[in-house]
């Protein structure tokens, strides 16, 4: 829920706090003081690189299904000049695969929206897994507020046990306390 730094890897801009509410970004999280963002005191600049927010690796490895969901306010020109996505690593950072771009026009953000993706595909049955946000890359004209993330979440399934079948014959049939008496 950002109440305390999640320790992730910030590059460039990217950072954990209290955004300042400039240039479209907000003034608290969704939930709490806190985000991770990128400049939270205002826009993205022009010309940047790709900038990535990464996560520290988390175990997958006995999941059934993963889901990745959270609140994000993004402020971002059309992706005709800029660019925002999300990627997932299964392998500790060595290869990466998108799970999200932005398409279409320009957006000012304005507003927290809660976004569910289900990763089971990169996730499910790895033991280092890692979710980047990335920044850029942004053309040399008009600048939004960026990213803004909380109340980040990974939760996954584990298939079930089957159940210990109830030996043959059963003796006490009924008898719930084994008291001799139903």
């Amino acid at each position: 829920n950002m109440d305390t730094d999640p320790g992730w890897t910030y590059e460039g801009q990217w950072a954990w706090g209290v955004p300042q509410g400039n240039q479209g970004d907000p003034s608290s999280g969704y939930t709490g003081s806190n985000v991770v963002g990128y400049n939270l005191a205002g826009s993205y600049p022009n010309n940047l690189p790709e900038t990535y927010c990464t996560t520290q690796s988390f175990d997958c490895s006995t999941a059934g299904n993963v889901y990745f969901s959270f609140y994000k306010w993004l402020g971002i020109e059309s992706s005709t000049w800029d660019h925002a996505s999300i990627d997932i690593s299964n392998n500790g950072g060595s290869s990466w695969n998108q799970i999200w771009d932005h398409t279409g026009g320009s957006t000012s953000g304005g507003s927290w929206e809660y976004v569910e993706f289900d990763i089971s595909t990169w996730a499910a049955g790895y033991s280092d897994v890692q979710i980047r946000w990335v920044m850029g890359t942004t053309d040399s004209s008009v600048t939004y507020c960026g990213w803004n993330v909380d109340d980040v979440l990974v939760s996954f399934t584990q298939p079930c046990d089957p159940p210990t079948p109830t030996p043959n014959p059963c003796i006490h049939d009924g008898d719930v306390n084994m008291s001799g008496s139903l």
